[in-house]
């Protein structure tokens, strides 16, 4: 019976202490990535089932990378779990990276022998048949005027987080929301529902990026942050690359999970040179914006990996990167920014049901609103042929179809479009 690894965080029940050996600190470094504070990782062993079918472990069908997974199984942490538990290296022989990068201490990297387990989607806790049940989602899917109260305090938060500028909010709100889908082939199809979004302004700075990157750690399941400053962008690649040396791919920050808020904090970037690797950051940043890719180096030949990572750009002017959206924040009067205090638990959980009833809504275009848009989009092609083109249609399509899901609605309306478009003409004038 065959075993596969893989990698997952577990809780740190106490501080490890770091191996001196350097060669190991290499070794490790590809367990580090993305980890946060209170976990630590270790190698999960998903066994093939004992009859003819050979298929894993109940519910680990189709698992591929950086999908997140939920499994029961027996904690191992028995020291004679690392090297030479298998006893297939003598006293005296030489031990390679490899060797230790597979088969490192159980007291730093623990085994977790899987018993059964499953994949786990976005906002899957709300989608169980107890959430279904809770009064909250109850009322939000049966009554429009609480969903539109929920929506109103989802603005009114985030709001508050971009010094009480309300478009600004209501642009971030629908951001929430995005997710993008391949319409054919996972790795060559036509990227649909992407969105990139760019809040600007000459008064932000790392303060209100961590006041940000709270709030969204609060509304959605997963968020990851990074600060693009020149010594970040120089230091390390972002990318996923394989290590011969140890014959294992070692990770990069951009490696995320499905449906993980990456939010880049650009207030950092000041004048400087760009080394080799800081170009490539940026250029694998830029990928990951415009087709939703990621390409892991196999130093001979580079091989895309499909993603769905919607992604928040804070920065004091326009981001150099290629935004689908800027959204200059207007700071408003300070009382109205500052106010009430910190939102109640009750009014987050509400706040999160509404996201993730919205999210989780299925969605049409009927064909008549259908006709407006085309009879919209080739009058603005007149106008403006230089800007408007397939990529502006599918941003409006997509923002279109954002602003809708947040007011509950499974279809676009005429009025919802019109709605949007009003949003983009003040979006516009405030830029100007």
């Amino acid at each position: 019976m065959s075993a596969s690894l893989a990698l997952l965080p577990l809780p740190l029940q106490q501080q490890q202490q770091q191996p001196s050996d350097d060669s190991m600190m290499e070794v490790d470094l590809g367990t580090k990535v993305n980890q946060n504070e209170g976990e630590k990782p270790c190698l999960v062993k998903i066994y093939e089932t004992a009859d003819e079918s050979g298929a894993p472990a109940p519910g680990l069908e189709g698992v591929k990378l950086n999908d997140v997974v939920e499994v029961i199984g027996v904690l191992g942490v028995d020291p004679r779990l690392a090297l030479f538990q298998s006893g297939q290296f003598q006293e005296g022989e030489e031990v390679t990276q490899e060797d230790l990068a597979n088969n490192p201490p159980a007291s730093q990297v623990p085994r977790v022998h899987v018993i059964v387990g499953r994949k786990v989607q976005c906002y899957q806790h709300l989608m169980e048949e107890k959430f279904a049940r809770n009064p909250v989602a109850l009322a939000l899917r049966q009554d429009k005027a609480k969903l539109e109260a929920a929506r109103a305090k989802a603005v009114d938060l985030v709001a508050r987080h971009l010094q009480g500028d309300r478009l600004a909010a209501e642009y971030l709100l629908i951001h929430l929301l995005s997710s993008c889908r391949r319409d054919a082939g996972a790795n060559t199809g036509i990227v649909v529902g992407k969105h990139a979004l760019n809040l600007t302004g000459s008064h932000l700075s790392g303060k209100e990026c961590a006041a940000l990157e709270a709030l969204l750690r609060s509304l959605v399941p997963r968020c990851q942050s990074l600060p693009l400053s020149l010594q970040k962008l120089n230091a390390w690649p972002l990318w996923p690359r394989k290590d011969y040396r140890v014959s294992r791919l070692v990770g990069g920050p951009l490696l995320l999970a499905d449906q993980t808020h990456l939010l880049l904090d650009e207030t950092q970037l000041k004048e400087g040179q760009l080394a080799q690797v800081g170009v490539q950051n940026f250029q694998a940043l830029k990928n990951l914006m415009e087709n939703q890719t990621l390409e892991a180096d196999f130093q001979f030949y580079r091989l895309p990996i499909p993603c769905n990572v919607p992604i928040t750009v804070v920065s004091t002017t326009k981001s150099l990167l290629p935004c689908d959206t800027c959204v200059q924040i207007k700071p408003q009067h300070q009382q109205e920014a500052a106010a009430a205090g910190s939102p109640s638990e009750a009014d987050l959980n509400e706040i999160r049901a509404y996201l993730a009833h919205c999210w989780l809504l299925d969605y049409a275009i009927p064909e008549e609103v259908s006709s407006v848009l085309q009879q919209d989009f080739v009058q603005q092609r007149q106008k403006d042929p230089r800007s408007v083109g397939a990529e502006h249609f599918h941003r409006t399509l997509t923002l279109s179809r954002l602003l809708a899901q947040s007011h509950g609605e499974g279809t676009l309306t005429v009025e919802t479009y019109k709605k949007f478009c009003h949003m983009e003409d003040l979006r516009k004038a405030a830029q100007s």
